[in-house]
C-alpha cells in the first residue's frame, strides 16, 4: 500500500480507496517493477528488458506508459508524489510503501469458508453465494486420510461436523499434540481452498447474475504503424460478429462501440454509455512475422476481470487466431451454446490468409464513406475474391461499397445499384447463412422491385441469423413504416437503437419514422437531439426542413434548407432559393421549385407541385419515377407532402402499381 492506493501484484489490480483503477497491462508491469525497486533508481534499459523481454521497443513508448501511470495516480506535472524522473537515466518510486491491511479490502477477497460451514451437509455442492455452480466431481480427499478411498462430500462433512467441531469449541489448552487438531485443520484448509477454487472457477459473474450484454471496444493498434489499423479494427469486429450470433446475448453494434477508438475511456464509463454489462478490450502489435494480441474482459457490474490473455501467433495464422479469441470469449462469458451456435462459431469464411487480409483492408476503407475510399475498398474486396472465389463475405463487401457509390451525385454515373445486386446474389449463392446479404437483398427487393413482402421475409431471415444485427432492425423498421405500420416500425427501430445506442444514423432514422407517422413535434425534438451530437448531420437537417414545412413554419424551413445546401456544398443553389423566398415568400419559392429552377430531385419537385395543386404535373413526375424504379417511391404510401393527391384516382392507381393497397 502507498497512501490511499493498494497494488495487488498477484491479482493484477490497482485500487484507490477500494475502487479499481484502469491500467494497461504494460503500465501495470512498469508500476510493479518500480514498486518492487522502491527508493532505487531503475534505468530505462532495465525497465524495457523486464517489461518487454522479447521485443524491441523505443524509449518514447516507455515514457507514454509512465505518463499513463502518473495520470492514474493523479500526479500533477512538476510535482511528483510517486514516480520521480531522473533525466537521462530512468525512474524511481518515491512514495512510502506500507504492508497491506487485510481488513481494508475484505470485500474484494476470495470467500473464506467459515468453520460453521462444516456443519451443513452438502453445503459445498450448493454454496449460498454460488447457486449456479455445477461441479465436475462430488468427492474430495482429506489430507489426513489421503491413503483411504475417496468418499462423498456429504459423508465427509457429517463425520467432521459430528465429531470434531463441537468438541473443538470446548477443548482445554493442552501441552501435548492432539492429532484431532490436524484432522480439523486439514478439513478447514481443504474447505478454504475449495472456497477459493469455487470462487475462481465460478468467476465473478456468478455473484451478480448471468451476463446478458457485452460490448467489444475497438482493439488498439500498438504497432506504431497506422497502416495496420485495419487489422486491429478487423479483429475486434470479427469478435463482435461472432458474439452477435447468439440470440441470448445483447451485443452492442460496431457503430457505437467504435466511438471509443483511440480513447482512454474506462470500462465502467463505456459500459454505462453503451448499456453493456461486460466490456472487452484488446491491443494488437506486430513483431516481425508475429502478432501479439492482448485481450481483456471486465464485468463492470463489480469491476472484476473475467479474462486477460496474451496471444503470440504468426501473422499468417490470423484466421485461426480470431476464431481462438472468439471461442475463449464464449468460454469466459459462460454461455450455454446450442449445436447451431457451435456450428456458427466454428464457421470460417475463408482459409486463405491473404484473402482475409485483403477483405479486412476493404472493410476498413468502406467505413470511411468517401468515394475515394469506397473505390479503394472495392479493389481490396475484388482482390479477396480473386484469391478465394468462394469467399462469400467479400462479395457482401463488394455489394455494400458499390451500392454506396450510387448515393454520390458528383462521380461518373454507372448502374452501381444493379452491380451491387449482382454481388449480393453471388454471395447468397455461395452461402445463404449471411445476415448482411439477406438484409441487402431485402433492400433491393423493396426499393427496386417494390416487392415488400419479399423484403420483409429477407429482413426476418437476416434477424433470425443474427438477432443483434442493429441495421437489420432499423431497415426493417423503415420498411414497416412505409407500409403504414408506424407503431411496429418505431418499436423495431428502437430495438436497433438499443443495440447501437451511440449511432447518430439510428437516432435520425427514428426521427424520420416519426415524420412519416405525422408526429411532427416529436420528430422535430428527436432530430434536434441528433444535431446536438453532430451539428452537421445532413439527413437530420433535411427532415427538420420537411417537418417545418408541414407545420407551416416556413422561416425555419428555409433556415434548414440553407443548412442543407451549406453542408452539401451547393452555395449557388442556396443563393437562388434565398432570393426566391425573399422576393415572394413561401408561395414564390413553391412556384419556382415546381418549375425546377433549383435543379432539385424530381421527387421533391413532385411534392411541391402537389402542394400547389398542380396534380397533373405531380403525377406525371411520379409516374416517370415509377418507370425508372426510383427508390423514393417506397414512401409515397405515407409521405404527408403528397396528401393533396390521395383523393385522385390516378394516384390510387400508382399506389397499386408500386405495391401498396389503395387508400
Amino acid at each position: 500500500m502507498f497512501e490511499s492506493y493498494l497494488l495487488d501484484i498477484g491479482e493484477r489490480y490497482l485500487l484507490k480507496n477500494g475502487k479499481r483503477l484502469q491500467l494497461t497491462d504494460k503500465a501495470f508491469d512498469i508500476l510493479t517493477v518500480l514498486v518492487r525497486e522502491s527508493g532505487r533508481l531503475v534505468s530505462k534499459d532495465d525497465l524495457l528488458s523486464k517489461v518487454w523481454p522479447d521485443s524491441f521497443v523505443e524509449e518514447n513508448n516507455l515514457d507514454k506508459h509512465v505518463s499513463r501511470i502518473r495520470k492514474a495516480l493523479g500526479e500533477k506535472k512538476g510535482n511528483p508524489k510517486f514516480i520521480e524522473t531522473v533525466r537521462g537515466h530512468g525512474y524511481r518510486f518515491i512514495a512510502r510503501i506500507e504492508p497491506e491491511k487485510a481488513a481494508d479490502n475484505a470485500d474484494i477477497r476470495p470467500p473464506v469458508v467459515d468453520p460453521s460451514f462444516l456443519a451443513l451437509p452438502g453445503a459445498l455442492s450448493r454454496p449460498a453465494s454460488h447457486e449456479n455452480v455445477s461441479f465436475r466431481s462430488n468427492t474430495i480427499v482429506a489430507l489426513a486420510d489421503w491413503r483411504s478411498e475417496t468418499r462423498p462430500v456429504e459423508e465427509k462433512f457429517t463425520e467432521v461436523a459430528d465429531s470434531a467441531l463441537p468438541d473443538e469449541q470446548k477443548l482445554p489448552v493442552r501441552l501435548g499434540f492432539d492429532w484431532r487438531y490436524l484432522a480439523v485443520a486439514a478439513a478447514i484448509a481443504i474447505l478454504t481452498i475449495s472456497g477459493l477454487v469455487i470462487w475462481r472457477w465460478s468467476g465473478p459473474a456468478s455473484a451478480v447474475g448471468s451476463i446478458e450484454s457485452v460490448a467489444v471496444l475497438p482493439f488498439a493498434n500498438d504497432s506504431g504503424n497506422g497502416e495496420l489499423d485495419y487489422l486491429s479494427d478487423g479483429l475486434s469486429e470479427a469478435l463482435i460478429d461472432k458474439l452477435a450470433q447468439i440470440s441470448r446475448l445483447k451485443v452492442i453494434a460496431r457503430t457505437s462501440s467504435f466511438n471509443y477508438r483511440g480513447s482512454e475511456v474506462t470500462p465502467g464509463i463505456a459500459a454505462e454509455k453503451l448499456g453493456a454489462q461486460v466490456i472487452v478490450t484488446g491491443r494488437v502489435a506486430q513483431r516481425g512475422a508475429n502478432l501479439l494480441i492482448r485481450v481483456e474482459m471486465i464485468d463492470t457490474r463489480d469491476n472484476r476481470q473475467l479474462w486477460s490473455e496474451q496471444f503470440d501467433r504468426r501473422s499468417a495464422d490470423v484466421i485461426q487466431l480470431k476464431d481462438e479469441i472468439a471461442r475463449t470469449a464464449f468460454e469466459k462469458l459462460r454461455l450455454k451454446l446450442t449445436g447451431d451456435d457451435i456450428r456458427r462459431l466454428n464457421k470460417s469464411y475463408t482459409q486463405d490468409p491473404a484473402a482475409y487480409s485483403a477483405y479486412l483492408q476493404g472493410h476498413f476503407l468502406q467505413y470511411k464513406y468517401t468515394p475515394k475510399d469506397l473505390y479503394k475498398s472495392i479493389e481490396f474486396y475484388k482482390q479477396a475474391t480473386e484469391l478465394d472465389p468462394n469467399f462469400a463475405l467479400a462479395y457482401v463487401g463488394l455489394s455494400e461499397s458499390t451500392g454506396r457509390l450510387d448515393s454520390f451525385r458528383d462521380i461518373p454515373k454507372q448502374d452501381y445499384r444493379q452491380l451491387a445486386r449482382v454481388y449480393v446474389e453471388k454471395a447468397l449463392a455461395l452461402d445463404d447463412q449471411l445476415p448482411e446479404a439477406h438484409a441487402s437483398l431485402a433492400g433491393f427487393l423493396s426499393m427496386s422491385d417494390y416487392d415488400f413482402s419479399g423484403a420483409e421475409r429477407e429482413y426476418e431471415r437476416a434477424l433470425e441469423l443474427n438477432p443483434n444485427y442493429s441495421d437489420g432492425h432499423i431497415w426493417r423498421g423503415q420498411l414497416l413504416g412505409s407500409l403504414g405500420k408506424h407503431e411496429e416500425a418505431l418499436a423495431e427501430i428502437r430495438s436497433g437503437m438499443e443495440l447501437d445506442p451511440l449511432s447518430i444514423q439510428a437516432r435520425s432514422m427514428y426521427g424520420e419514422a416519426l415524420f412519416f407517422a405525422r408526429r411532427f413535434d416529436e420528430s422535430i425534438e428527436q432530430l434536434k437531439r441528433v444535431l446536438l451530437l453532430d451539428p452537421n448531420y445532413f439527413p437530420a437537417h433535411r427532415f427538420l426542413a420537411f417537418n417545418y414545412e408541414m407545420i407551416g413554419d416556413y422561416d425555419m424551413r428555409m433556415a434548414e434548407t440553407m443548412k442543407v445546401n451549406e453542408i452539401g456544398g451547393t452555395p449557388d443553389r442556396a443563393k437562388a432559393i434565398r432570393e426566391s423566398y425573399k422576393k415572394g415568400g413561401w408561395q414564390q419559392f413553391l412556384r419556382d421549385a415546381a418549375d425546377n429552377k433549383f435543379d432539385l430531385h424530381e421527387y421533391l419537385v413532385a411534392t411541391w407541385c402537389a402542394e400547389l395543386g398542380q396534380n397533373d404535373k405531380a403525377l406525371k413526375i411520379l409516374n416517370s419515377e415509377f418507370d425508372r424504379r426510383a427508390s423514393e417511391l417506397v414512401i409515397i404510401n405515407v409521405d404527408p407532402r403528397l396528401d393533396n393527391l390521395r383523393g385522385d384516382p390516378r394516384f390510387q392507381d400508382l399506389l397499386a402499381q408500386v405495391g401498396f393497397p389503395k387508400q
